[in-house]
């Protein structure tokens, strides 16, 4: 089985993926993305 690692930082985002991958039969892995503060643009 293949394995996929979905990255986002939005939750909603990363399940709709998750689920998708797991309905075509993907062993699919959910992971947090946090930016760096040092990358992160201030509004």
């Amino acid at each position: 089985m293949t394995k996929i690692l979905v990255i986002d930082m939005e939750e909603q985002a990363r399940n709709i993926f998750l689920r998708c991958l797991e309905e075509e039969g993907f062993d699919a892995i959910a992971a947090y993305f946090v930016m760096p503060p040092s990358r992160q643009v201030l509004t």
